[in-house]
């Protein structure tokens, strides 16, 4: 059975550090300014007469049926057997076809290596050395897991098995591999 890597991002244990997006642009080496992810605020929203605020993981969303890999004129972007996409900066032209294609907003241009970019879980620089992903190192409160949908003892199947969890879907069977827990205190204020 093949490796189906995915990440959930739990709104409800995120604090908005930003702690995952400073790990990240270290460990790919980005340039000041240009972020693979990025942790969004939304609110404050009054809950019983408290303020939350919710936390939004913004990066790509590793599709299983991608706009960016269809959009590509170059061949520059590919799905791994694992299902994970990234772009070969040595085929990229960088005609951004990939950037405007992307319901999410998960690819950029990267000026200092001269061609579009993405977060690909850390998949060269990390997980194939057998590390997870910067941003789920480095998270003070557990807030991202990484793992193997097809190992029914991951961590990410236990997660996913006893929360509630939605994908981002833009009309399409897009089929995000960014998972994320709702915020469970907003969710209570909307019912």
């Amino acid at each position: 059975m093949n490796t189906k890597h995915v990440m959930i991002h739990d709104e409800n244990l995120c604090i908005g550090c930003q702690a995952c997006t400073a790990a990240c642009n270290n460990a790919n080496q980005l340039p000041d300014g240009q972020y693979r992810l990025e942790i969004h605020q939304r609110g404050p929203f009054e809950v019983n007469g408290e303020l939350h605020y919710q936390y939004l993981r913004v990066s790509c969303e590793q599709c299983d049926n991608a706009a960016c890999l269809q959009a590509c004129p170059y061949g520059a972007i590919k799905q791994s057997s694992e299902g994970i996409i990234s772009i070969n900066s040595a085929l990229c032209h960088a005609c951004l076809s990939c950037v405007a294609a992307c319901p999410f907003g998960g690819a950029y241009y990267n000026g200092k290596i001269g061609s579009t970019d993405k977060c690909d879980f850390c998949m060269t620089s990390r997980v194939e050395q057998g590390l997870s992903p910067a941003c789920v190192e480095v998270c003070p409160t557990d807030a991202l897991i990484f793992g193997d949908t097809n190992d029914p003892n991951s961590e990410v199947n236990q997660k996913l098995s006893t929360n509630s969890s939605y994908q981002l879907q833009c009309g399409y069977n897009n089929k995000p591999k960014l998972y994320r827990v709702a915020c469970q205190s907003l969710q209570k204020n909307k019912s």
